[in-house]
């Protein structure tokens, strides 16, 4: 097994575990976590190889167990001198339509059949004001109609070569890990989403 630091904003944060499993490769690291979104890279000889992100554990740390085949390594720095973070570009996400999430639109509430009019009541002699009895309605009369209630935001979604979906609320960057598999850390579970039938938790960049 061999171990390499990583190094994020010119600090060494955490560590890199590369050991070989059979036919793969295996990359196991920790590193600190400031809520920051970690997308790991290991480094050598003027070449890179993306790993994938990290995913923070709620303790101010982050893991990422990464499982490679021979073809997939290919390209890959040899040797490998550190790992970090891979140096955003123009290209890394691609809009995903079919992603976006829409807030549908309330179905037309049935019409409510009128309730009949009471009779009017006889004259009595001398003459009185009538008085009106209530209304003998069915119940559909007097039940409001049930209207769904329509999705929390309208965001569209984009999604990276790694998995990932990132968006924007108007307010900030999110980024949308996917939680199948994964642990959802203590106090996070209000973060998680279901975007297009699949599992994510949500992060504010």
């Amino acid at each position: 097994m061999e171990t390499y630091p990583i190094r994020i904003y010119g600090r060494e944060t955490g560590t890199l575990q590369v050991c070989q499993e059979g036919m793969y490769t295996v990359f196991r690291a920790v590193s600190e976590c400031s809520g920051e979104v970690i997308r790991l890279c290991v480094f050598g000889g003027g070449k890179s190889g993306y790993l994938g992100v990290m995913v923070p554990d709620g303790n101010g740390c982050a893991t990422l167990t990464r499982r490679l085949s021979k073809s997939a390594m290919c390209g890959f720095p040899d040797p490998i001198e550190y790992a970090g973070m891979e140096a955003p570009g123009p290209d890394v996400c691609t809009p995903c339509p079919e992603l976006s999430c829409p807030l549908p639109q309330p179905p037309e509430c049935p019409e409510q059949p009128e309730c009949p009019e009471p009779a009017p009541e006889p004259q009595p002699k001398p003459p009185v004001s009538p008085v009106p009895t209530e209304p003998d309605c069915p119940e559909t009369c007097i039940q409001p109609p049930v209207i769904p209630q329509m999705p929390e935001d309208d965001i569209l979604w984009y999604s990276c070569s790694d998995g990932t979906l990132t968006a924007f609320d108007g307010k900030r960057n999110l980024i949308a890990l996917p939680a199948e598999g994964v642990h959802t850390p203590r106090g996070a579970e209000s973060t998680v989403r279901w975007i297009d039938g699949k599992e994510y938790i949500i992060f504010a960049k």
